[in-house]
C-alpha cells in the first residue's frame, strides 16, 4: 500500500474451544502457597456410609473412617474407604486433601456436605447431591503436576453450582449468546459440565488475572463473556 487506509471491520469467534480441559489452564491459579481456610479435622470413629463403588458404578454400603473437618465456612464430613487398613492411614488421606480443599473460595462450598476417599486411580467426581469423591491415585498425580486446586475447584462447581445455574434461564441466555464454549469439554457434554468448566476461567479472570498469562486471559474473556457476566452478577465472594 502507497498510502494509509482505514478499514472497518468486525471480529468473529472461530467458535473453536480455546481450551481442553479449563482445569488444566495453569497449576498456579491455587497453590500450597494460598491461605486454606482448614480450622480442625476430628476423627468420629467408624461408621456405615453410601458409597459410590467406582469399580462397580454403584453405590454400596461400607464402615468407613469418618472425620469431622471444620472450615472457617463449615464443616464437611470427610469419609475414607475402609481399604486404606488403619485410622492412622485414613487420617493421613485427610489431611492431604483438606487444606487444599480449605484454599477454595466459600461460595463454591455452600452445598458441599460430604468428600469420600478410596485408593482407585479415576477422575474426581462431584455432584449435586454435594458430594466430591477423590481418588487417589490420579490424586497423587494431580498433586505432583500442580492441578489438586484446580480439579477441587471444578468438582466444588459440580456440587455447589450446578443445581442452581445449569438449567437456569439466564446462563441458558448466556450460553446462547455467546455461541462458544470455553473448552472442548464443555463443548461435548454441555448440559453437565458447561457451568464446572466455566467457573474456574471466572475465578482465574476476576480473582487471579495476574497469575494468567495474556493469552490465556484473552481466550477467556474473548470466548465467553456473557457467561462471565452471569457469574458477575450472582454476587459470589470468597
Amino acid at each position: 500500500m502507497d498510502q494509509d487506509r482505514t478499514v472497518d471491520f468486525a471480529l468473529d469467534h472461530t467458535g473453536v474451544p480455546p481450551f481442553e480441559g479449563t482445569v488444566f489452564i495453569s497449576p498456579r491459579l491455587i497453590d500450597g502457597s494460598d491461605s486454606s481456610s482448614l480450622m480442625n479435622v476430628t476423627y468420629a470413629g467408624r461408621g456405615m456410609r453410601e458409597f459410590w463403588d467406582r469399580r462397580a458404578e454403584r453405590w454400596v454400603t461400607i464402615e468407613a473412617y469418618v472425620f469431622d473437618v471444620r472450615y472457617g465456612w463449615g464443616t464437611v464430613e470427610f469419609q475414607v474407604n475402609p481399604e486404606f487398613g488403619s485410622t492412622d492411614a485414613a487420617r493421613a488421606e485427610v489431611d492431604t486433601y483438606a487444606p487444599a480443599l480449605g484454599r477454595l473460595p466459600a461460595f463454591l462450598m455452600t452445598n458441599a456436605r460430604e468428600v469420600e476417599i478410596s485408593a482407585l486411580d479415576a477422575v474426581f467426581q462431584g455432584n449435586e447431591a454435594g458430594i466430591i469423591h477423590i481418588y487417589t491415585g490420579s490424586g497423587e498425580e494431580l498433586i505432583r503436576n500442580g492441578y489438586l486446586e484446580e480439579t477441587l475447584l471444578h468438582e466444588a462447581g459440580h456440587a455447589s453450582l450446578d443445581r442452581h445455574h445449569k438449567n437456569s434461564a439466564g446462563w441458558r441466555q448466556a450460553q446462547d449468546t455467546d455461541g462458544v464454549f470455553i473448552s472442548q469439554y464443555a463443548r461435548d457434554h454441555p448440559d453437565r459440565e458447561d457451568v464446572a468448566e466455566s467457573i474456574l476461567p471466572w475465578f482465574a479472570v476476576r480473582q487471579r488475572p495476574e497469575r494468567l498469562t495474556d493469552a490465556d486471559r484473552s481466550a477467556i474473556l474473548t470466548a465467553i463473556p456473557n457467561r462471565l457476566e452471569y457469574f458477575d452478577r450472582q454476587g459470589f465472594v470468597n
